[in-house]
This record gives C-alpha cells, sequence and structure tokens, in this order.
C-alpha cells in the first residue's frame, strides 16, 4: 500500500489550522483519504487534529514527539509522530479498552501500524 500525506506549515498563531490529508492508495487505486487539519488553539501548547463533524483530537509535545492519545468504542489509540531528518515516522497503537475500573488493569495491544513518510521532490 502507498500513502501518500500532505501537510502544510505547521500553525504559528493562535486559532490556525494547517492541512494534514492522507490518502492511501492500493494498486494505483485510492482506498481511503483521511483530511484533517492540524490547529492550534490558544498558545503554543494547545494542540489538537480536526477529524470534522465537531471531532477534535488533543495532540502534546512529549520532548520532540507529538502524541495523541483518544479512544474510538471500545479500543484506546496513541498516535506518535516524530521527524528523524528527513523521515516523518507515525506509529498508531491500537489497545482493546472495554473495561473501566479503579487500579491497574493489563491491556493487551492489538496491532501496530507503523508508516515512514519522505519528503516528495518539489516540483520544478
Amino acid at each position: 500500500m502507498k500513502v501518500i500525506r500532505e501537510i502544510e506549515h505547521f500553525p504559528e498563531i493562535d486559532n490556525a489550522c494547517s492541512a494534514f490529508k492522507t490518502t492511501y492508495l492500493e494498486n494505483g487505486v485510492e482506498r481511503a483519504v483521511k483530511d484533517y487539519k492540524f490547529c492550534r488553539g490558544k498558545g503554543a501548547n494547545d494542540l489538537y487534529f480536526d477529524e470534522g463533524g465537531g471531532v477534535h483530537l488533543a495532540a502534546q509535545w512529549l520532548g520532540d514527539v507529538l502524541v495523541t492519545p483518544f479512544k474510538y468504542d471500545d479500543l484506546l489509540l496513541v498516535s506518535v509522530l516524530r521527524l528523524q531528518g528527513e523521515v516523518l515516522e507515525e506509529e498508531i497503537y491500537t489497545i482493546p479498552d472495554s473495561d473501566s475500573h479503579k487500579g491497574v488493569a493489563p491491556l493487551a495491544a492489538k496491532n501496530l501500524q507503523r508508516l515512514e513518510l519522505r519528503r516528495r521532490p518539489a516540483k520544478p
């Protein structure tokens, strides 16, 4: 599967967003498009992904890693983005989480999706 990600510049002012679009191709055929926005609210630490339909996923810088944890139905997902030189690495951990109780609860990871994205050469 080929993945194309289009990312605009990081939003540097409050209440600004940039495009964050991911297209999945299989044998040259578009299989899925995720057309999100990466946004800055009030201040440099108020970051979130706008998935549309009023869904905002909070994102936090932990060192040089952008972490976005969220739940979807009975799944806990954690997206981790980091820039390693010219390669943007993304990992999404998927963990079933149907129980809610106090104290330590062991969870087993279900899936790990890993993407390594490289800049496309600029068009002349």
